[in-house]
This record gives structure tokens, sequence and C-alpha cells, in this order.
């Protein structure tokens, strides 16, 4: 076992050369890689005159600061890309000890992952200031109350046995900044990776300052409420990937919806999510499942169009046979988690679907239409009808130009201008929200469909028009064009 230590680094000057002199110093067969973010003082290239001609050290450059958490992941990538069976991650800014590193190591022999601990043993935080120590316990406390992790789940200093953890682990981590710690453990803890500790102490930084901004304390804490509630609502979404979708390299996502995936977290959005994972899980996902089994008889292929991070689709897929379609191969990345139960899962436009006319018993979708124009919408129509066949039904929930949740983003997007200067919309821009019944009549008739109910009402506090449509009469059957 040959160990390959990770350490990120951002205006670690000062720090890379003492840190590698301990290094080396343990007379360890290490390799060790610098992951670098582009760093103002010079660190990237000090590092590439540390590297000429050694074998054994290695620098990662990456454009520019993405986050601890993103730095660890390109990392851990570029471990596995190489065969690296066992690594090791540790900050660059000397508070890790390289010193621990054989403890580490040791306890690696019997578990997938090893934890260096700050609390296993008294006065491991001598020296830090009082901000610090604070943050550190109330970090460990929160983490073990509302993730239920035992294990210190906020610091760096680790070993992960590669050739161990669940291929694409780390796929479910959505946090690319300091919560990636507490999340990937989670992760792992609920994928069934045998965690172990070892104490360590934690010097004061000798060097430099946090990388820490002052807002992340609040942001993590968000985060933390985010992941807890997922944990709770959706702990499908920890799960690895069960399959690999094959990407469409011809599909133009021009709306950026990979962007709306990926995104990382702000303490706006964070929020955000939080009370929409809620409102999804409790209130959409159980309207969804209702209308699901009232529409279409159970057997049913149906087909999601643009099913996003399939957060709502739980508890029918077994009753279903369901594919799913979506631009952003994010999504589908984080719906196959969730949907277990799926039959395909598609790289496609909603525009131009890869199915054969008459495909399908019945299409659904959530939160889709409002997001293009009439005109789109219509296209869209269109070739929902191609591929559905005769006999076949629309289901489609829709948001409303007067629902709550309008009022209510809209008042909060203003608060956000105004006081904290971020005219960032918390969700791609709806413009094309429902106006009336006749409005949605006249939309459908449009795509060659004929509205057969038509609801708005308290059940999902008056945000969703839920709308169910059947094809008319008269669908073209000799001038569609065929689909392989």
């Amino acid at each position: 076992m040959n160990p390959l230590v990770i350490v990120p680094t951002y205006n670690e000057r000062n720090n890379v050369s003492p840190l590698l002199k301990k290094l080396r110093a343990l007379q360890l067969p290490l390799e060790i890689l610098f992951v670098d973010d582009n760093s103002p003082d010079g660190t990237g290239k000090l590092l590439d005159e540390f590297a000429a001609g050694q074998d054994t050290l290695h620098i990662l450059h990456r454009p520019s600061k993405e986050g601890i958490g993103a730095a660890h992941l390109a990392g851990l990538a570029w471990a596995e890309e190489r065969g690296h069976t066992c690594v090791v991650t540790m900050d660059c800014d000397l508070t890790h000890s390289p010193e621990d590193i054989p403890d580490l190591l040791a306890a690696a022999e019997t578990a997938d992952v090893v934890v260096g601990s700050r609390y296993l043993q008294q006065g491991s935080l001598e020296g830090w200031n009082w901000r610090r120590k604070l943050l550190t316990h109330l970090a460990h406390t929160l983490t073990r109350t509302l993730l239920a992790l035992p294990y210190d789940s906020t610091g760096a200093f680790r070993v992960y046995r590669l050739d161990r953890l669940p291929p694409g682990i780390f796929s479910t981590v959505r946090s690319m900044t300091y919560p990636f710690f507490f999340e990937s453990l989670l992760a792992l803890q609920l994928n069934g990776a045998a965690i172990a500790e070892v104490p360590i102490r934690l010097p004061p930084r000798t060097y430099g300052s946090s990388k820490m901004p002052p807002s992340e304390p609040f942001r993590g804490i968000l985060h933390l409420l985010e992941t807890a509630l997922r944990r709770i609502t959706s702990p499908e979404s920890f799960r690895r990937p069960t399959r690999t979708i094959e990407r469409n390299p011809a599909l133009i996502d021009a709306q950026g919806w990979d962007d709306y995936w990926r995104q990382t977290a702000q303490s706006g959005n964070q929020a955000y999510k939080v009370i929409a994972t809620i409102y999804r899980r409790l209130i959409i996902s159980r309207n969804l499942n209702a209308a699901i089994r009232t529409t279409f008889p159970s057997g049913s292929r149906l087909l999601h169009a643009g099913c996003g991070s399939g957060q709502v689709d739980v508890g029918f897929q077994n009753e279903m046979r369901i594919t799913a379609v979506d631009t952003s191969i994010c999504a589908l990345e984080t719906y196959v988690r969730a949907v277990q139960g799926a039959e395909d899962i598609r790289h496609a436009s909603i525009f131009a679907l890869p199915f054969a006319n008459d495909t399908f018993d019945g299409i659904y979708n959530l939160g889709v239409m409002e997001h293009f124009p009439a005109d789109e919408i219509t296209a869209i129509l269109k070739e929902f009808r191609r591929v559905l066949k005769p006999g076949g039904r629309l289901l489609m929930f829709w948001p409303h130009s007067r629902a709550t949740s309008v009022a209510v983003l809209g008042f909060w997007h203003t608060i956000r201008k105004k006081f904290f200067g971020s005219s960032q919309l918390l969700h791609p821009p709806e413009v094309s929200l429902v106006r009336s019944q006749s409005w949605m009549a006249d939309l459908l008739k449009a795509g060659g469909f004929a509205m057969e109910t038509y609801r708005f009402d308290w059940r999902d506090f008056w945000v969703q028009v839920v709308v169910t449509a059947e094809p008319l009469p008269d669908r073209g059957e000799a001038s569609r064009p065929q689909v392989p």
C-alpha cells in the first residue's frame, strides 16, 4: 500500500516547503499531490519548482478557486484515475501534523475510512482562539445531533481506502465548499463504509490566516439543515449511482440547466433549497402520486418529460413503467440515485424526443412548461402528441401567475436585491405562468390536445395548476415523421 497524500492549496506559499519536509521526514513510501487553485501568491509556481525531477511529487493546477470541497473531489478523481488505492487528505496550513499519518494508515488496514478526530482527547485544540473553538464544537454538536454522525465530521485529515469504497460514492455530495466534509462522511456512512477514528491534536495555524469567509459558518448551518432534511426525506439521494447515463454530445443546453443543477450553495439559495425540499416532498410528491394513480392505469408506460432530479418521483415508480428524459446530465445523475425503479433514463431534449410514434401510454411533467415561451410550448406539446399512444393522456403540474409561491418568491427577490445587492433568481425565469383556464385550453389546442380537467386549489396551497389532457382526434397519423 503506497499511499497518496492530497493537499489542496490556496495562497500557501509559506507552508508548502515546511510541510514537504515533514512529510519526507516520515520516511514512508508516500506520493504527494498538491491541488492548487491558481493561488495569487505564486504557490503553484513554487510547487512546480519543487516537483521538477521528482517522481513522487505531483501538482494539479486548477484554473480558479471553486471551493475546498471541489479541490478534494478533484484530487480524489485524480487518484482514482491513476489507480491509487489509499489516499490521505490534509490541510496545508500545518495544523494537521504529518506525524499522525502512520497512525491513520495503521487504522486503514481494517477500516474503509479513517478520520483524524479532535474530540478523542483533552487539549487537542490547545492555543486556538475562543471563536474557532466555539465554531468547531458547535459544528461537532450539530453534525452529531442532526446527522447522527458520531465522528469528527468537519475535518479534512482523513484516509480513504478507494479500493474498498463504492464506485461513484463521492458523486452524491452536493457541496463544493466546507460542508463537503460532513456531507461526504454521511454518504459514506449511509452506504455502509467502515469508519474509524484516530485522535489528533491541532496546533494553532503557523502562517497565514483562515481561508473561510465570515459568512461560511452561516452557509454551513443552512447546508447542514438541508442535508439533515435530505437524509430524512430522500435518503435515496445519497446512494451511489446504479447506472451510467450516456451523454448526448449533440444536445445543446441552451437554457443552462446544467449550471442550475450544479450551482454551488449560497446563503439565499440554501434557504430556498431547504424550503423547496420540504414542499416538494410533503406536498407535491403526495399530490403527484394521487394524480398519477388517478390518471393512468397501473402498469402504464409513462414518460417523465423534463424529469429534473426526481425528488418527487417516489412512491409509484414500481407501479408504472417510467422513462425519464432531461436536457441536463447533472439532473439525470441525481435522478438515477433518487428513482431506483425507472425503466429507462435518457439525456434528451423534449423538443426532439428519441422515441418512435405511439410509444407511451402517458406523459407527465412538473415545473417545466412555465420556462418556455408560447411558441416553444406548442412545439413541445406537438412532440408529446407524436410519442403518445392513441387514447393516451397528458398530466402537467404548472404554476399559476397568481400562485402563492410567485408572490412569496417575488417578495424575497425584492428583499435580496434591495438589502443584499443580489439580483440572481432562485430558479430559472418563468415566462409562461398559467393565466387562466381558457388560456391553458387554447395553448393545449394549439399543440394538439383537448383539456380534460383543470384544478387550482388548496391541496398545494394554490401553487400548481394540475391539468390533464388528451390528444385531439385529428392526429395527422400519415404525415407524422417516424423517429427510430
